[in-house]
């Protein structure tokens, strides 16, 4: 995500070359980063069971993330695609790339489940991220390798790059944690749990997108030295969040078990489920702002902000705060 700034700059200004240059660089530390967090989750696979986990999940959650090692590859390709489609204003080819990713697993995952459970799920995954992959490729401008990825031309990926990185650990930690968490004090509603976070990480999807769509326009407009209009953009996309986080939570309050129904049959997992979807929408209207926000602060370039932010909400506050109401307050999977 480091290039998303620097490719939207140079959008702004009209250098091609330039949005060229940034895919280039990002590519390569794509592929970097891969070898890295590959053996990363071979090591997180191999050793969750000392985490307290029952064997069972264990042995499911060390399957699945094999099958999606191959897509790791490909995944981190499309994120620096991604950020040259929207520097480029081309998110169209996104969408493509992303519903060609979805019929993809749609095909491929019923019948790899169905002969290799879980594993199968995982590799139907990667095949669906080399798919997205393979049609942004053919929709976006082609990258300049300038040779190998220098240092010079690695700094300012680095310095915007590695704060979003830390950042978005930091976020995805805490919710991975909580699963962590709910897993060993209250296993009974670990399934209601994973359906209310299934939705919100849905529908979280959307705010997202908007959020790099926000960081690629103001990341434009500063390019052209327009400063009066990236304060615009960022001022009228916050309250855009508020209003499209809102309008995304109703359902969790209004229709909280016709959603639950649509991702488990599991009667104990319906039952907690319905309960946790009120709180889920407040996390979701709230997440909604704080992402496109990020987003704001991203396509200007100063995202060490974001990351004291986050580390802040999630670990000085949230994280402890949960902690003890699931356990102390007695509130279990609510509170956290």
């Amino acid at each position: 995500l480091g290039i998303e700034p620097i490719a939207s700059r140079a959008a702004g200004r009209g250098d091609v070359d330039g949005v060229r240059r940034a895919l280039g660089q990002g590519l390569l530390l794509a592929a970097g980063l891969a070898l890295v967090l590959g053996l990363a989750l071979f090591a997180v696979s191999t050793g969750v069971r000392h985490a307290g986990v029952a064997p069972e999940p264990a042995d499911d959650l060390k399957l699945y993330l094999w099958g999606r090692l191959p897509g790791l590859t490909p995944y981190l390709a499309f994120v620096v695609l991604r950020s040259a489609a929207a520097a480029e204003n081309r998110t169209r080819s996104v969408l493509a790339a992303a519903l060609a990713a979805n019929l993809c697993v749609l095909a491929t995952a019923p019948p790899l489940a169905s002969v290799l459970g879980v594993l199968g799920v995982g590799l139907a995954e990667s095949a669906g991220a080399v798919v997205q992959t393979l049609v942004l490729a053919s929709l976006v401008p082609r990258p300049r390798f300038a040779g190998s990825l220098s240092l010079e031309a690695l700094m300012p990926l680095l310095r915007v790059g590695v704060p979003v990185g830390l950042a978005l650990v930091a976020e995805y930690a805490v919710f991975a944690g909580l699963g962590l968490v709910v897993a060993v004090i209250e296993p009974d509603a670990l399934g209601a749990h994973q359906v209310a976070m299934t939705w919100v990480g849905t529908l979280f999807m959307l705010p997202v997108g908007f959020g790099s769509g926000v960081a690629a326009q103001i990341g434009r407009a500063l390019g052209r030295g327009d400063a009066a209009g990236a304060r615009r953009v960022a001022g009228l996309s916050s309250g855009l969040a508020l209003a499209l986080g809102t309008l995304l939570a109703a359902p969790f309050v209004l229709v909280p078990g016709n959603l639950a129904a649509w991702v488990t049959v599991d009667a104990s997992a319906l039952a907690g489920a319905s309960s946790l979807m009120s709180l889920a929408a407040a996390v979701l209207i709230v997440d909604s702002v704080q992402v496109v926000l990020v987003g704001a602060v991203r396509g200007a370039g100063d995202t060490r902000f974001a990351l004291l932010a986050s580390l802040l909400g999630h670990y000085a506050v949230g994280l402890p705060l949960g902690i003890a109401l699931a356990t102390r307050g007695g509130l279990g999977v609510a509170g956290l």
